[in-house]
């Protein structure tokens, strides 16, 4: 029974993910290009050095649609990607992130003009979360919220190198 909440509630929440890619995606005209020729192709997320006391995340599979974004399926299907990530470098690069803006380290495997395509949107697509704030409510405000969470994040990351050392 709990792995069948836990399976719940992780589909749920990668169906979530995927609107928030789609919409990262939909903000840049150069991604969904990019990513259309390769429509009908599969990108598996696979985790490695996952803890054992945690439960398995998800599957992570997204096919890309003929509008060049990303559907949520259950299995892979034909060819695609494979990207790994390992969780015991994620603490690293959430610090990194906050200060750098870069990706998380990742081996992506399979075609390598898909490979090519999804490093560079990995390299160069983000959310610009102050235009989406600002949509809602108003310029000033969201630059104020935004401001504050830079600077929440620069302290995270002072910290978590501080702690490293």
């Amino acid at each position: 029974m709990l792995d069948d909440i836990t399976t719940a509630l992780g589909r749920a929440a990668l169906d979530r993910l995927t609107l928030l890619i789609n919409h990262v995606l939909d903000g840049e005209p150069a991604a969904t290009q990019r990513l259309r020729p390769h429509a009908g192709r599969c990108i598996e997320v696979v985790w490695q050095q996952w803890p054992a006391l945690l439960p398995r995340p998800p599957l992570m599979v997204w096919m890309v649609t003929p509008a060049g974004l990303l559907e949520r399926v259950d299995q892979p299907a034909g060819t695609g990607l494979s990207v790994a990530l390992r969780f015991d470098e994620l603490p690293r690069w959430l610090a990194a992130a906050a200060h750098s803006g870069e990706h998380p380290p990742m081996e992506i495997h399979g075609d390598a003009q898909f490979a090519a395509d999804v490093s560079w949107l990995a390299d160069n697509v983000r959310w610009d979360i102050e235009a989406d704030l600002a949509r809602v409510i108003g310029d000033g405000p969201a630059h104020q919220i935004a401001r504050v969470g830079r600077g929440a994040l620069e302290a995270l990351r002072r910290f978590v190198a501080r702690r490293g050392s």
